[in-house]
């Protein structure tokens, strides 16, 4: 999802995310109004092609991914002083956690 959250700084069609793996358009409605109706992201015509809407972050979603930037990098900066047999067990743990 951070993908898709990164294309919406630079602004992004609504189908687009639908033909992201595991994300499917008919769930995206939801999610979407969310967002928009708590100031996250903005909704405005294409410059490009009137017809068309193009979703932005809003000034608070770029603070919201800014912030889980940071909590990512300390997260990942904790990881990496695993030592490689923790480390590995927890990668696989993980792994068999993401196929259920």
């Amino acid at each position: 999802m951070r993908a898709e959250l990164v294309a919406l700084e630079r602004g992004l069609r609504r189908q687009w995310p639908g033909r992201t793996p595991g994300i499917k358009r008919p769930g995206l409605a939801l999610p979407v109004a969310g967002m928009e109706r708590r100031g996250r992201i903005q909704r405005r015509r294409s410059r490009a092609d009137g017809r068309c809407r193009v979703l932005r972050l809003a000034p608070e979603g770029k603070a919201l991914l800014a912030g889980a930037d940071h909590t990512h990098a300390r997260h990942e900066a904790r990881l990496r002083r695993l030592p490689g047999r923790d480390a590995t067990r927890l990668c696989q743990a993980l792994e068999r956690i993401r196929r259920r």
